[in-house]
């Protein structure tokens, strides 16, 4: 597997995103919005199924493992902004090609 890694500072404190049940989507449409102008997004869909193929974020290690745990095959929200025409689906929506 390859990747990039592009840096981004949260607007809010890892606490404030830990508030609320969707705060770790709230944190990633925030990121993906974020770097939108440095991220072509179609370079991340290696299959032309117009979804993002992977995304890993990292946060800081004094968050709550038991609320950042619940992000790793999750996503229930409906809007994102703009991917350049990609999005994001949960694992469980994803089928074998």
């Amino acid at each position: 597997m390859t990747g990039n890694v592009f840096h981004y500072t949260a607007k809010g404190t890892i606490a404030s995103y830990e508030k609320t049940n969707d705060g770790y989507e709230t944190l990633v449409r925030e990121v993906l919005s974020g770097l939108n102008d440095t991220i072509d997004y179609t370079d991340y869909d290696s299959d032309g199924d117009g979804y993002i193929d992977a995304l890993c974020l990292s946060v800081p290690s004094r968050g709550n493992a038991d609320f950042w745990y619940g992000c790793t095959a999750s996503w229930w929200a409906s809007t994102l902004p703009d991917l350049d025409g990609e999005k994001l689906r949960k694992l469980s929506d994803h089928t074998a090609h």
